[in-house]
């Protein structure tokens, strides 16, 4: 009863958001991309068009339920809300003696995650997706079963092709794979184990990102010319940090 109160509590602040906010900043940049073709949209890439299968997957949502502010932030929404079920879960599974209510809490309250949750962007999704991966990785860990295998690989595929940004997400992935490893040498049963999961996830999760390099490869020219107006020579300044501190915690 406390998590469905929490997610009630969550949902609605997502929701009162969504409805009152005009759309803002870069939601003009969805705006004008869900008027472009599908397949402009899945073969271009530039300012605003950077998230090509969210963008349409928005077009299709307008498509069949208009273009108001709910409608818009569909995904946004369900996908913040998923968080907070989805930190619940992962708690548990990490802490099954603390208060596993508490982070989903937190999440559910957190004006960061609220106000993201009510942009017509991927980032909420992209969170949703990112921590979806988490669990499907902590549930493949225990039982490395194909079925768990096929499912990780999917959802590492959906998340690349979300945002290239997905690419760091897989790399983190990968790191804590190999610390597992580690961690288990000596532990015989927990080692196969580990390497049977390996060998189970490898077919799937390179099919998946062939299929993930394959459509990128076709944008590859675009991207390598849009890429060019975000590098920088300098160091990268820490001046941003107590704005970024104000903004997330209100």
């Amino acid at each position: 009863m406390m998590l469905l109160g929490i997610l009630l509590i969550g949902s609605i602040l997502r929701l009162l958001l969504a409805y009152k906010m005009p759309f803002i900043g870069d939601e003009c940049g969805t705006m004008m991309n869900i008027c472009y073709s599908p397949k402009y949209i899945l073969t271009h890439f530039h300012c605003w068009l950077t998230m090509n299968w969210y963008i349409l997957l928005i077009k299709m949502i307008a498509e069949v339920f208009g273009e108001g502010f709910i409608a818009i932030r569909f995904l946004s929404i369900i996908s913040g809300v998923g968080t907070i079920l989805l930190t619940g879960l992962i708690s548990m599974r990490l802490f099954p003696k603390a208060n596993w209510l508490l982070p989903a809490a937190l999440v559910s309250l957190n004006p960061y995650l609220i106000s993201y949750s009510a942009i017509a962007r991927v980032y909420a999704v992209f969170a949703f997706c990112a921590l979806l991966l988490w669990l499907l990785f902590i549930i493949w860990r225990d039982n490395p079963s194909w079925g768990n295998s096929i499912s990780l690989s999917l959802c590492s595929l959906f998340l690349i092709l979300l945002n290239l940004n997905g690419i760091f997400i897989l790399l983190w992935l990968s790191v804590i794979i190999l610390m597992e490893i580690l961690r288990n040498i000596y532990a015989s049963e927990r080692y196969n184990l580990l390497w049977l999961g390996i060998k189970r996830l490898g077919i799937p999760l390179a099919f998946c990102m062939i299929s993930a390099g394959l459509f990128y490869y076709q944008l590859w020219g675009e991207i390598r010319l849009y890429s060019k107006e975000w590098i920088v020579n300098e160091v990268s300044s820490i001046s941003y940090v107590p704005d970024a501190v104000t903004f997330y915690f209100g």
